[in-house]
C-alpha cells in the first residue's frame, strides 16, 4: 500500500556509509615512506665518517683517485674476487696514465697516511700486483717486513735516526744490476704515518706523486687538515692525491657501476630512496 509510512527510521543507514579504511591504508603507506626515509636522513647527517668519496674530497680538497672496498661486512650476494680485482684495475690504469708525460723512468710514487693502521700495505700490495699484471716492472720499498706481493718486487728499508733527511730513494736501499731504480717503471715508497712519525721532505718533494691512504670509515678531523696543508707546502697541491680505503660496497657502485650479485627488493628499494634524496 502506498500509503504506508515509516513510523521510525532505523539505527542503522540504508545506504553504507564511506569507511575509514582507505584512509587508515593512506597513512599507513605514509608513515612506511617517511618513518625510512627519517632513519636514512638521520644516519646520513649524524654519522661523522668520511663515507663517500665525495665527502673526502669536500674534506681534504685533494682528488680522490680510487677507492678500496671494505671487505669485513662481506656479503655473500656480492662477488668479491670481482669486486676487488676491478678496484684495483682501475687504480692500477689510473696510475700508469701517469707515464705518459714522464721525462724519465721511474715513475717514483711515495705511499703515505696521516695516522698507521689506514691500509697503506694493503693498498699498495694490491696496486703493484695490478701494475705487474699490465707488463710493468714495480719496485715497492716498504718499512713494513709483512708487506707481501707475489707480483711485485718488494724490498723492505729500515727506518733509523737518518730517515727525516733522506732526499733520494737510492739511500732508501742499494740497488744495482739488473735492480737499478732506471729499470723499473714504478717505484713505491711507503712510509709510516705522517702525524706520529718522523717524514722525510725532501724526498717528499722529489717524489712525482704523494698517495694519501684514508680510511672511509673514521671522521675528517682537524689533525687531518693540517697534515694535508703541511704536506700541500712541502710538496705542492698537484703532486698529492688521496685512495679512499674500506668504503661501503653501495658506495662503490659510483665508481665500478652496478656489480655483479643478487640483490634483495628491500635492499633495491632503499639504495633507490637513498639515491633519490642523496645521490
Amino acid at each position: 500500500n502506498s500509503n504506508l509510512k515509516v513510523s521510525s527510521e532505523p539505527f542503522y543507514p540504508v545506504k553504507s556509509e564511506p569507511g575509514k579504511r582507505k584512509y587508515l591504508l593512506l597513512i599507513a603507506l605514509i608513515l612506511g615512506f617517511l618513518i625510512p626515509l627519517f632513519f636514512i636522513t638521520a644516519i646520513e647527517f649524524l654519522n661523522p665518517n668520511i663515507r663517500t668519496a665525495k665527502r673526502a674530497a669536500e674534506c681534504s680538497g685533494l682528488k680522490i683517485i680510487s677507492v678500496i672496498p671494505d671487505l669485513r661486512h662481506s656479503k655473500k650476494q656480492v662477488d668479491y674476487n670481482y669486486v676487488i680485482s676491478r678496484a684495483f684495475a682501475i687504480t692500477a690504469q689510473k696510475m700508469s696514465s701517469y707515464l705518459f708525460n714522464l721525462k724519465s723512468r721511474p715513475f717514483t710514487s711515495i705511499v703515505l697516511s696521516n695516522f698507521d693502521g689506514e691500509g697503506k700495505s694493503y693498498v699498495i700490495s694490491g696496486i703493484s700486483e695490478k701494475l705487474k699484471e699490465f707488463g710493468y716492472k714495480v719496485l715497492v720499498l716498504s718499512h713494513n717486513a709483512e708487506l707481501t706481493a707475489t707480483n711485485a718486487e718488494i724490498r723492505n728499508y729500515r727506518i733509523d735516526s737518518n730517515f727525516p733527511i733522506i732526499n733520494e730513494f737510492s739511500n732508501l736501499y742499494t740497488v744495482s744490476g739488473e735492480e737499478n731504480l732506471k729499470n723499473f717503471d714504478f717505484v713505491f715508497v711507503e712510509i709510516p704515518g705522517v702525524i706520529h712519525h718522523p717524514t722525510p721532505h725532501k724526498l717528499l718533494k722529489n717524489a712525482d706523486n704523494l698517495i694519501i691512504v684514508t680510511r672511509a670509515d673514521r671522521p675528517w678531523i682537524n689533525a687531518d687538515n693540517l697534515s694535508v696543508s703541511n704536506l700541500i707546502e712541502n710538496a705542492g697541491q698537484d703532486k698529492l692525491v688521496m685512495i679512499l680505503n674500506h668504503i661501503n660496497i653501495d658506495e662503490l657502485e659510483n665508481v665500478l657501476g652496478e656489480l655483479p650479485g643478487k640483490k634483495t627488493l628491500l635492499r633495491q628499494f632503499v639504495k633507490r630512496l637513498f639515491m633519490t634524496f642523496f645521490g
